[in-house]
């Protein structure tokens, strides 16, 4: 099965980091914990994908964000019939804490890197985070 490319973008904020917990609306990993992510299209840039999901997914304006640092992709295998998903990371400083989300979650936490392992979350979500702060 081929690998879908994927945009998954963490935010920063004074040392917390947010997640949204995904919608029952969402095809995969419902009630789950996960980063800003998103499908990338054929000849999508990965950036211009994160970039537009953050928008969507939670209104935070470009102008909010500064490029922390990003990962070379990585595979990630799915569960429950979903993935193989070839994942494109990036981390973001966000200026704001001002999150509206859209019908793809259904809440948002800024939690601490130590915070995030224990929460219900997608596959990998962790070490997606750690492959951005080494």
């Amino acid at each position: 099965m081929r690998a879908r490319d994927v945009a998954t973008s963490f935010l920063r904020n004074n040392g917390r980091y947010l997640v949204l917990r995904r919608s029952a609306r969402v095809r995969t990993f419902c009630g789950m914990w996960s980063a800003v992510s998103g499908g990338i299209e054929a000849g999508e840039h990965a950036m211009d994908r994160a970039l537009a999901e953050i928008l969507e997914e939670t209104r935070i304006e470009r102008a909010s964000l500064r490029l922390a640092s990003s990962a070379p992709p990585a595979l990630v295998g799915g569960r429950a019939g979903g993935g193989p998903w070839r994942v494109h990371a990036f981390l973001f400083e966000s200026s704001t804490r001002r999150v509206a989300l859209n019908w793809e979650s259904s809440a948002h936490r800024w939690v601490t890197r130590g915070e995030l392992a224990g929460l219900d979350a997608v596959p990998r979500l962790a070490a997606t985070l750690d492959s951005l702060l080494a």
